[in-house]
């Protein structure tokens, strides 16, 4: 039980990422997110740039095109 306490009184740090399409004009289905001074929120721009790296043949950036999937990108790298 003295974890559980423990943890209760931990301050969470760190990132909250969400899955926001930007077609939602809808404000009521964001999250209810508790701010704190010195929080940001950080709305990146959409990417130009898709960066695909790791067990593929052939590591690359290729322009982001909208539509192409995660598969046609990874197809492509081999």
């Amino acid at each position: 039980m003295q974890a559980l306490a423990r943890m209760r009184e931990l301050k969470a740090t760190g990132r909250v990422s969400l899955d926001l399409s930007a077609n939602d004009e809808n404000v009521d289905k964001l999250p209810q997110l508790k701010l704190e001074n010195g929080d940001q929120l950080i709305i990146p721009s959409r990417p130009d740039f898709v960066h695909i790296f790791g067990a593929v043949n052939q590591e690359a950036s290729v322009i982001w095109r909208k539509g192409t999937t995660v598969d046609k990108y990874l197809a492509n790298a081999g």
